[in-house]
């Protein structure tokens, strides 16, 4: 495939660093507990359970929605960190993603977040007592 692109005129430059197959993922649960109390020392979001069937943190969350590759809905955070797959399967922590996810890209209006892919809207319409409060 290299050679292909290469033939048909794409300039690859050669890397000058090799590729980190390795990310660090927190995963907050599998930590002792010294572990955890040096983490919520250093970054108090971590402390904080969004998911309590998965024991996620706001902490872990926020690292997914800020990867390279930010999450666009609300099954790709769970993919990522591991949310919604409880007891509950997101009853709980689910309206504090979406709030999350919206205050990732300000602005952004709860009827545009999906379950999933393009037409699984969350939200379709604002009801009217939601209208009145915004007035």
């Amino acid at each position: 495939m290299v050679e292909l692109l290469k033939s048909s005129g794409v300039k690859l430059p050669e890397k000058t660093s090799e590729y980190n197959l390795t990310r660090k993922k927190i995963h907050f649960r599998d930590m002792s507990n010294e572990e955890r109390t040096a983490l919520v020392a250093k970054d108090p979001a971590y402390g904080r359970i969004v998911c309590r069937c998965e024991g996620v943190t706001e902490g872990e969350i926020r690292d997914a929605l800020e990867s390279p590759i930010p999450p666009a809905s609300l099954d790709a955070v769970k993919r990522r960190a591991g949310t919604g797959m409880g007891r509950c399967q997101g009853g709980f922590c689910g309206p504090r993603i979406v709030e999350m996810l919206m205050e990732r890209s300000s602005g952004t209006s709860p009827l545009s977040i999906l379950q999933d892919k393009e037409g699984s809207n969350l939200f379709f319409e604002r009801t009217a007592e939601s209208k009145e409060v915004e007035a």
